[in-house]
């Protein structure tokens, strides 16, 4: 059985019709700072977008993007992007 990551690079070369990539950073066969270098190397204008919801690979110097709704709040209920109502 072929991996997911193998999988993804497989339909990397042969569709043209594939416009971007969104992927997790923490994955277990590779992760995906890995990933998006081979996706390169097939595709190089392939737009990339890394996400991930562990704060360790946060610390990276990976080109983040800062978001304006990740802010302090008191109560869960209340995490509304900023500017709307919570």
């Amino acid at each position: 059985m072929r991996s997911r990551v193998t999988h993804a690079l497989e339909l990397l070369r042969r569709d043209p019709a594939i416009r971007f990539l969104f992927t997790d950073v923490a994955m277990p066969e590779m992760n995906g700072f890995e990933l998006a270098q081979e996706a390169r190397r097939v595709r190089p204008d392939l737009p990339i977008l890394l996400m991930t919801g562990y704060a360790d690979f946060a610390e990276l110097d990976a080109g983040t993007i800062p978001l304006p709704l990740q802010r302090e709040r008191s109560d869960a209920k209340s995490a509304a992007p900023a500017g709307k109502p919570g």
